[in-house]
């Protein structure tokens, strides 16, 4: 990675992509979201505030295919949670 792609203070470790595309959250509560950006290592979600999401707890995410039906499903690490009025983004790092 370029240093002139590193901010001070962020300790991402992979370049992120912007990704907006629907997804849907299987556990620990199903609903649905919206990816922001992928890395090699990792997805940036937003969805609805719900106190259901905690630091560190296993999430599985549904990806649909873009073009067809499939669906490809990821678990992860929730490594960050921001909180905004109703909605959240969850940081989650899908090498575990």
């Amino acid at each position: 990675m370029k240093a002139s792609n590193i901010l001070p203070g962020d300790n991402r470790n992979a370049i992120r992509l912007t990704w907006k595309r629907p997804v849907y959250i299987l556990t620990p509560i199903k609903r649905p979201a919206q990816a922001i950006n992928v890395s090699s290592s990792g997805i940036l979600i937003t969805t609805l505030y719900d106190d259901h999401f905690h630091m560190g707890e296993e999430i599985s995410i549904s990806i649909p295919h873009a073009i067809t039906k499939l669906t490809t499903t990821v678990t992860g690490k929730i490594v960050r949670i921001t909180h905004h009025d109703s909605w959240i983004q969850l940081a989650v790092d899908l090498n575990v």
